[in-house]
Parts: structure tokens; sequence; C-alpha cells
């Protein structure tokens, strides 16, 4: 059985399925490293038993919208297992120094993240972005060129890993800088942790039957009447009409949330013409500003 993840070694994805992995009861799972998000889900479908971790938010650079995206059009029996929230920091990783970096290699969302460091440092030079699959994949290609002139955004892991030095430590735009992952796999394949007490959130995907004063309300309030914890909801085109849209929103179980599911879920559905329930599952580490107000519950 795999758990696959976004690679190569040393890339987030791949430091944060090595915790996972040591917290399943299961020890049957290995890890494998894929190129894009894309093979993420496709190869968690060819095998019912099969895991995939999944970059779904960043706190400075929002939501992964390829993440998404996949996960809105993946089929039905796909759930997530478990969030896995990871401490980010970036390090600029290369063979020369910080004078001679013309081009910087990274993912997207590492841009995002460094955006101060490299406008401070590089705002009036001719610098080259130069976007990959996953950091890893950028720190690793530095090998290939040997060039002092090219540098990567990457992990101190991946450094270490790849042994070529740091040129600049922790150039992260904050310190708080977080990646929530998810773990998801079949609906039928139901894992087993070692993990201490965690909070449990629930997500749902659902689309408004059309657009009109008080539909969206209809729905959130729901969760409201109930004092339910609303934690984010967030609009995705559904890739056909313009400004039809599907809504993803993630919510705090309350602590009888299992007597209580089945009935939630149906009086949303009532005013929804597409509904899916994504799971409800544990939350890790459980220190989280979105629980404060809550008890742990499942």
């Amino acid at each position: 059985m795999k758990l696959y993840y976004l690679g190569p070694a040393g890339s987030f994805s791949h430091i944060v399925a090595n915790y996972i992995l040591n917290e399943l009861d299961d020890i049957n799972y290995s890890l494998e490293g894929v190129k894009t998000i894309s093979n993420l889900f496709k190869h968690n479908f060819n095998n019912s038993h099969d895991l995939a971790l999944i970059p779904i938010e960043n706190s400075l650079g929002g939501s992964v919208g390829e993440s998404l995206d996949k996960l809105l059009i993946s089929p039905a029996p796909i759930e997530v297992k478990l969030e896995w929230v990871c401490l980010i920091e970036h390090y600029l990783i290369g063979l020369g120094n910080l004078a001679d970096v013309q081009k910087i290699r990274g993912h997207y969302q590492a841009f995002a993240q460094c955006e101060e460091f490299i406008n401070n440092n590089f705002g009036n030079s001719e610098l080259i972005k130069e976007e990959m699959s996953s950091n890893s994949a950028a720190v690793k290609s530095l090998l290939e060129d040997k060039s002092k002139n090219i540098a990567a955004i990457g992990a101190k892991e991946a450094a270490e890993l790849y042994q070529i030095p740091i040129i600049q430590n922790k150039i992260h735009d904050s310190s708080a800088n977080q990646t929530r992952f998810w773990l998801i796999g079949a609906s039928e394949n139901q894992i087993k942790t070692k993990l201490p007490n965690y909070n449990y959130l629930n997500s749902l995907i659902f689309r408004i039957p059309q657009d009109e004063p008080g539909s969206l309300i209809k729905i959130l309030n729901c969760l409201a009447k109930r004092k339910i914890n609303l934690c984010k909801i967030e609009s995705r085109p559904t890739k056909g009409r313009l400004c039809e849209y599907n809504f993803l929103i993630d919510f705090v179980s309350p602590e009888n949330w299992q007597n209580i599911q089945e009935l939630i879920l149906e009086e949303i559905k009532s005013h929804c013409s597409y509904i899916r329930f994504l799971g409800n599952y544990p939350v890790w580490p459980a220190a989280d500003l979105r629980f404060s107000t809550n008890q742990k519950s499942s």
C-alpha cells in the first residue's frame, strides 16, 4: 500500500508524509513521491487502500487552487482522512552567494510566501522566477546546473538531503507560515492513527440551485443556529458556465456530531442542487485557533 506525496524527497509534503507514516497504526504503507498534484489524485484511485497527501491551504499564499479543483471533480468515494498543519520555513539554497543569484526556482506558493524577501533583495535586478512542480524539485535541479547564479527556495531538509549550501536562512515573510495538508483516500479505507488528543473538522462541497438573495445564508444558517463554528468558506468555478460556483466549507465538529450529522446534512441538502460530504477528520497538531472555543470532539 502506498502513501503518495508531492515530491521529490525533501519537499514539505515528504516531511509531513513521514510524520503521518509514523502515526499510522498500519505499518504496511510505504512512501512514494510524484511530480504533480494531478498525479496525486491519479495514483490515489488505482488502489482502494492507497492514500495521497495534498497541500490544501497556506496561511500566507492562501488556498492551493489546483488541489481544491482536483478534489472538486474527483469521484465521490474519495474523502479526507486527517489534516496535518505544518510550520513552513523557507531557505534560499544554492552554490553561490546572495550577490550571485540571477534566477530563483521554486513552487509558485513559495514565491508568494517569500515575496518580501525577494523584493527587498532583488527589487532592482532582473531576477528570473522559474516556477517548479515543488520546492524539492527546484533544489534537486541545482545538482544538474551547478551554477552559482541559480538558487532555489526549499526546506532545510532538502538542502541537507541534496548536500547543497544554504545561502540565506528563513526567508519566508512570517514566522507563522503554516500549510494545511489533507490525507485523502477511498471512503471505504478506514485508517487508524496513534495520535493523541485531537479536534475534528468536517468539510463539505455544495452548489446553490440559482443565484438569488439569501440562498447562501439559508445553508450557513443550518450551522449557525446550532452554534457550529464555520472555519472557512471558499468558492471555486464549476468549470462550466460563467458565474457558477461550487462552495467548500470547513466547520468544527460539535460534541454531539455523530448524533446530528445526518439531520444537518439533510437540511443543507434541501437548499442545494449538489452536495458532497468530504469527511469528518482529525486535525493535528491540536493547538489551533479554529478550536479555541471548542472542546475536542468527533
